[in-house]
């Protein structure tokens, strides 16, 4: 794993972004905030995201509609779901579209850092496999 990924973090809730923008860079990451999906998939169009921090219900489009996109166009990036109205259905309609980890809110620093680490050590386990 040669650097931390590259985050593009979508969540509508100006306060919880903030935090976890502040959070996320103060442990190194580099992390891009869109408060709607339509912004999301703009930034991710334009830019390469190693993650996606994806809340689900976003004031224009459905969050389950723009991981199926991410994860269309390009299956290595990585989705946590991060959301307030979790529920088993949206677990399982989110893992089924390739979603690697589901957070529910709140969630702490360290249960967050932990899913975003574990995601980017499997990913880095698969690339390397990859390779050889």
């Amino acid at each position: 794993m040669d650097s931390l990924p590259k985050i593009l973090l979508m969540e509508d809730e100006t306060n919880v972004a903030k935090g976890l923008k502040l959070v996320l860079g103060e442990a190194g990451y580099e992390v891009d905030w869109a408060e709607t999906g339509k912004r999301a998939l703009e930034l991710f169009r334009r830019k390469t995201y190693d993650l996606v921090l994806a809340d689900l219900c976003l004031p224009d489009i459905d969050g389950m509609e723009v991981i199926k996109e991410v994860r269309q166009q390009r299956p290595q990036t990585r989705v946590i779901v991060i959301t307030g109205y979790a529920t088993v259905a949206s677990a399982i309609d989110a893992l089924k579209l390739g979603a690697s980890d589901y957070l529910q809110k709140p969630f702490t620093e360290d249960e967050l850092k932990a899913a975003i680490n574990e995601v980017w050590v499997a990913r880095a386990a698969v690339v390397s496999d990859f390779k050889v």
